[in-house]
């Protein structure tokens, strides 16, 4: 799917995964869905300068794909837990620097979000039993 110049980039700039998620990845696209890009770095605060990286993603990301739909790229380690989990379980991987990376996010971000769930229901339930 990436030309050789295009991993090159996302090598120098520490892109590790790229996910394709959400309807598009589904097949569950209606005429108003986007395209869901998630993306995992090795460093992600190291990045000096995630303005022009995401334009730049979002440049390279707009050629690949059709060009009636809006492109939404996500920095996953960003985002909340839920947001990373759906794009590991309903996604699909375009790019993976090595699956050894690509595993070691995974294990982590599940083991995270499942330390977090107990929390989440009791809060989900809370506030439901307030309404």
């Amino acid at each position: 799917m990436f030309s050789k110049k295009e991993i090159r980039e996302f090598q120098k700039i520490g892109l590790e995964i790229v996910y394709l998620f959400g309807s598009e990845a589904q097949k569950r696209t209606q005429p108003m869905s986007d395209i869901d890009i998630g993306l995992v770095f090795t460093q992600p605060e190291k990045i000096k300068d995630k303005t022009n990286v995401f334009k730049d993603l979002y440049k390279l990301f707009s050629r690949i794909f059709p060009i009636d739909k809006e492109i939404d790229v996500v920095f996953l380690q960003s985002v909340p837990l839920s947001v990373q989990i759906s794009a590991i379980q309903t996604g699909e991987v375009l790019y993976q620097k090595t699956r050894a990376k690509r595993y070691a996010y995974e294990e982590y971000t599940l083991k995270q979000y499942l330390d977090f769930q107990p929390h989440l229901e009791r809060f989900n339930q809370a506030i439901l039993s307030r309404v």
